[in-house]
């Protein structure tokens, strides 16, 4: 149909395209309304279906071969599309000759197709693809005739998201050697996850994490790994299991190239791990914009004495936070050492973006308030029990806050923990405290509060009404008393714009599955849920009683791409493979849900039978952002 859209100029839609995602633009392409902006659209080099989950094969197909040119596109993104056909997605990157970035992770393609898309990928330098135990079989078979050397010593970016687990995997030997056949690698990304046995038995179910096989791979494959001297970015993330635990093997990675090379043209070294990288490795007139190693920079306390080597510096994390002068710096992840470090540090920068405090020392916290955060869009505040002068304080100087993280870490929902004297001035009388937040953050979009309880009286009523804008409502603990849930299910209605609502939580007698489920079906356009219980009485749920309540909340959520529903509680044998067919029935192949029985072992990722929790897609509200926004 005519429409007033395609009387524009050209260079507005142009501009448009800046401030729409990729969903939006296939949406709007698909629509009709405009050919205009379906053919500049389509024209565009960099094509990207990163975690659009509305996407089919055949929606996609249509996509393509009505508007894209595939001999312009450069830049291709399917990350995490996990249910798109292989043979569908191998075609669709195998027909764009000239792509140069392409990001694969998390989808059926693997090691074994990537040598056959550089046969007619050629010109791709920068890769992002994940690793599991199935292509172990596969790199042994490519190493025969080099394939995967041919393709790796050209890149010049590689992201690669792997997997560990006891028993049947270790990641880091295939790693290792994907690494060691690079040449002109300058951005280098790792990302492991880790099963919670990985840590406690050990590779390949050892007891200990044996120093033979740290050894080994030191021997073996770090000679080859001279061209991270290069390197301009370097991060190493860890996710899942008991991650306070090191990796032996990442350890002597990163402290064999610092110790090794000059790293002269490092500028990002982000490292979930104790690592001893010390300011004195860093060549003077370094150009390093961003460091955290995890609780080991205890040394960079003295770089802000500095500023001539290291006043470039935006990012620093895994430090006290103390008395600089780092005139670029927007983020920091670091913990409290003094009252008087936390108050210079914000009145000698006042442009921090991004604020990660740690305050667990137990002790009583004063900080002045003759200070603005204008530009602070992010705080979390890392806590036993939140302190009214804290909290207050950054309050009222952060008008303009979006994110807020309270709590501990990484923490159980089984013991929230409220102290016995929560309603001295310290705590400022508790829930009253807490209210705070939707008295003074109206553009807030994510609260996260996790492993204390104290949701008493109109506490949620509060945050929903005085933050219109909330998007994200993560919760761990808290919850345990009727009273606290009954609060939180009256008020759920009133959050308008939630999306992402994630509840951990450990309940006395039956879960209360369906007072949460019925409250949030007054939220249509909620798009995620994860319902977590840590652990309970193990009372039976009634199969048809639960089936129906679930299957109720599905099919009257159209926005919905991931549920996760977890219970400590007993349920039927094949109850689950009933619900999932039943679901299917109307919700695959457009909307993936997940759910999935803590009572039962983890299952291995080779398992058909069994459904795929994305560790991307149900982060619980214990489990607080891991990196700068830039990374």
């Amino acid at each position: 149909m005519e429409t007033n859209f395609d009387s524009l100029p050209v260079d507005i839609i142009l501009h448009l395209f800046n401030y729409l995602n990729e969903k939006d633009c296939i949406m709007f392409s698909l629509s009709g309304v405009s050919a205009r902006f379906s053919f500049l659209c389509g024209e565009r080099r960099i094509l990207s279906i990163q975690q659009c989950y509305f996407v089919t094969d055949s929606l996609f197909h249509k996509y393509l071969s009505s508007w894209v040119c595939p001999d312009v596109v450069t830049c291709l993104d399917t990350s995490h599309c996990y249910w798109l056909p292989s043979n569908f997605l191998f075609n669709v990157v195998t027909s764009m000759s000239q792509l140069t970035s392409l990001c694969i992770q998390d989808t059926k393609l693997n090691l074994s197709h990537l040598w056959q898309i550089f046969k007619k990928c050629h010109l791709i330098e920068k890769i992002s693809i994940s690793l599991s135990e199935n292509d172990v079989d596969v790199f042994e078979e490519m190493q025969e005739h080099e394939a995967l050397s041919k393709v790796f010593i050209k890149l010049t970016h590689i992201k690669i998201f792997a997997f560990n687990a006891a028993y049947y995997i270790d990641s880091w030997l295939l790693i290792l050697q994907l690494l060691s056949y690079c040449r002109k690698c300058v951005d280098l990304h790792l990302e492991v996850v880790y099963s919670d046995e990985y840590f406690k038995y050990g590779p390949f179910g050892k007891d200990d994490y044996d120093d033979a096989f740290v050894s080994r791979v030191r021997d073996e494959f770090f000679p080859h790994l001279s061209w991270m001297a290069n390197l301009k970015n370097f991060v190493i993330l860890k996710r899942g299991g008991l991650i306070s635990y090191p990796d032996e093997c990442s350890k002597a990675l990163v402290n064999w190239v610092f110790s090794q090379h000059d790293m002269n043209y490092i500028e990002r070294v982000w490292i979930m791990e104790d690592v001893g990288i010390l300011p004195d490795v860093m060549a003077s007139g370094n150009k390093l914009k961003s460091i955290f190693c995890c609780g080991q920079l205890s040394s960079f306390e003295e770089i802000g004495k500095d500023a001539v080597q290291f006043g470039q510096l935006e990012h620093i994390g895994g430090v006290g936070l103390g008395h600089w002068i780092l005139p670029n710096l927007r983020y920091i992840h670091g913990y409290c050492t003094s009252a008087e470090g936390v108050d210079e540090l914000c009145r000698t920068h006042p442009k921090l973006q991004h604020l990660h405090m740690n305050d667990n020392n137990g002790h009583p916290f004063y900080i002045k308030d003759d200070w603005m955060l204008n530009y602070l869009k992010t705080l979390v505040y890392i806590c036993s029990f939140p302190r009214k002068n804290i909290l207050e304080t950054f309050l009222n100087a952060t008008p303009n806050i979006e994110e807020l993280h309270i709590g501990y870490s990484n923490r159980s929902a089984l013991d929230p923990w409220t102290p016995s004297d929560y309603k001295s001035s310290i705590y400022g009388n508790g829930a009253d405290c807490l209210k705070m937040i939707g008295l003074r953050c109206d553009r807030l979009t994510t609260l996260s509060l996790s492993a204390f309880y104290l949701f008493e009286g109109d506490f949620f009523e509060t945050i929903f009404s005085g933050c219109p804008q909330l998007r994200n409502l993560h919760i761990c603990g808290g919850l345990r008393y009727a009273e606290c849930l009954n609060n939180l299910c009256r008020s759920l209605p009133q959050a308008e714009k939630l999306r992402d609502f994630r509840l951990q939580y450990e309940f006395e007698g039956v879960m209360p599955y369906q007072a949460v489920l019925n409250a949030l079906l007054e939220t249509k356009r909620l798009e995620r849920i994860v319902l977590y219980e840590e652990d309970g009485p193990n009372i039976p749920l009634e199969s048809q009683e639960l089936q129906d309540v679930l299957f109720k909340f599905v099919s009257n959520m159209p926005h919905l791409v991931c549920f996760c529903f977890i219970t400590a509680s007993e349920i039927e044998t094949g109850f689950f493979a009933e619900l999932k067919n039943k679901f299917d029935e109307f919700i695959l192949p457009i909307r993936p849900a997940f759910w999935y029985h803590v009572d039962q072992s983890l299952p291995k990722a080779t398992d058909p039978t069994v459904p795929r929790i994305h560790y991307d897609q149900i982060v619980f509200p214990i489990n607080y952002f891991e990196m700068p926004p830039d990374f």
